[in-house]
């Protein structure tokens, strides 16, 4: 999940808001179980079983989180939520440069992507800062960093449901990079980062030792490359997970889907292209949503079972092709003899047809898993769909919607539930969610807010 990824949307819990507003929302929505570490282990592993699947991870930090250095999908957030499996979810809000300390360029505290990480309410919050701020002369200003560091956590901590924080240690920096940062003045931050844990009962993940000395994992001074995001990958589910990682790591399932942060999408009234939720969200929204008898949902979980393997191995091979396509692009990008540009646009219209075919195929298998729902429970189901759907468009606005504009929402999206779960084809999906949202646009949000949202956030 790339600009996670995140998805960066990404890219996206259902009830991001609106679980946080009990009068806001009727009493049959759904809710997470409050998050408490364990008396005296704020490392302890999670009780998975103690949580209602997905379990929303949310990664804050600078361009190492966003996956910067890393190749698509397979930043360490992307991988982690491949690691962790199906009762997760992983996303990114990250922002390349980011800071701790107040009053730089790119304080955490002045971008959409901190507002957008609180406004999703995460079961976990895991945050990688401190890279940037040991560029000179920041690092001899420790009790800044310190105090800001706490406040940060505390922001988190204060939510109605406060997740299972964990304060990461900034990874490894290999030789000096941009405006004087070295791994001497990286590790000064680390006993910084340990001490405000220590105060507000938050884990450690120590990545600096996970990456420590391995040059070859980093092609910048800084920002780790595929093999340093799979130790720090490695090095987050040993602490969440309570076992170290055995084995390869899976391929990524769905291109920019899990890694591209929502607060990065640009939504506008008109949507011509709806990127809905995948194949793994579209049955962790079944189990969660739709209030299934076991018995029935033992059926579906078999039959997604199932299907995943076949399902897995067509989207790796399909993206393995569409990115033999785009290297096949950009190589041609810029020439100018006319052979090769034919060729670039061969390429081109080859890497578009695999992307409505992806797509497609991604579709029609989310087709295939809706209609194993039995009617009476579709309802409940389409409207979880959608709203998380719309939620992700407002992205830009979503930490500031009123509780009466909350509630509006919901009421919206839950009466669209039983007509839009029982759409399947791409085209019909994509009509009646920009409806839906339309509706939303129209009747709930402020003009500001409309500006905002057309301007993609700005």
């Amino acid at each position: 999940m790339q600009h996670k990824l995140a998805i960066g949307l990404a890219r996206w819990a259902v009830m991001v808001l609106l679980a946080a507003c009990a009068g806001a929302v009727p009493a049959t929505a759904p809710a997470t179980l409050p998050v408490t570490a364990p008396a005296g282990d704020p490392n302890a592993p999670l009780d998975v079983s103690a949580y209602k699947p997905p379990i929303r991870v949310a990664c804050l930090g600078d361009g190492i989180t966003y996956g910067v250095g890393a190749s698509g999908g397979w930043s360490w957030p992307a991988q982690l939520d491949r690691m962790l499996g199906d009762k997760w979810v992983v996303h990114i809000f990250a922002h390349s440069g980011a800071t701790v300390r107040r009053g730089t360029k790119h304080a955490i505290w002045d971008l959409k992507e901190y507002q957008a990480a609180l406004a999703y309410q995460p079961d976990v919050l895991i945050i990688l800062l401190g890279t940037n701020d040991a560029r000179p002369p920041l690092p001899a200003d420790k009790a800044a960093f310190r105090q800001f560091y706490g406040e940060l956590v505390a922001t988190f901590a204060q939510l109605p449901r406060p997740p299972r924080i964990f304060c990461a240690t900034p990874p490894y920096v290999a030789r000096e990079g941009a405006g004087g940062i070295t791994d001497a003045s990286v590790r000064e931050q680390i006993p910084l980062i340990r001490a405000v844990a220590a105060a507000h009962q938050a884990g450690v993940m120590d990545i600096h030792a996970a990456t420590a000395g391995r040059d070859e994992w980093f092609d910048d001074p800084i920002n780790p490359n595929t093999r340093g995001a799979s130790a720090i990958a490695a090095a987050a589910y040993a602490v969440l997970a309570g076992q170290s990682w055995q084995g390869a790591i899976p391929r990524p399932q769905i291109l920019g889907a899990l890694t591209r942060p929502a607060t990065t999408r640009a939504a506008a009234p008109v949507m011509d292209h709806v990127s809905e939720p995948g194949y793994r969200e579209c049955y962790a929204l079944m189990a969660s949503e739709s209030e299934l008898a076991p018995e029935k949902l033992a059926f579906i979980r078999q039959y997604y079972d199932r299907s995943l393997p076949d399902y897995n191995a067509h989207v790796a091979q399909s993206e393995a092709q569409l990115a033999d396509y785009e290297a096949q692009r950009q190589a041609y990008k810029h020439a100018t003899d006319p052979e090769e540009q034919k060729l670039y646009l061969d390429y081109r219209n080859k890497s578009r047809a695999a992307q409505v075919e992806l797509a497609t195929y991604k579709h029609a298998m989310n087709a295939r898993l809706i209609a194993l729902l039995p009617p009476e429970n579709r309802g409940r189901f389409g409207a979880a769909w959608v709203r998380q759907i719309i939620l992700d468009r407002l992205a830009a606005v979503a930490a500031e919607l009123t509780p009466e504009q909350q509630a509006a929402v919901y009421q919206i999206c839950s009466d669209a539930g039983d007509a839009y779960s029982a759409l399947t084809t791409t085209p019909e999906r994509s009509a009646a969610t920009q409806a839906v949202y339309q509706k939303v646009y129209d009747q709930v949000l402020t003009a500001e807010q409309k500006h905002r949202v057309d301007r993609g956030g700005t």
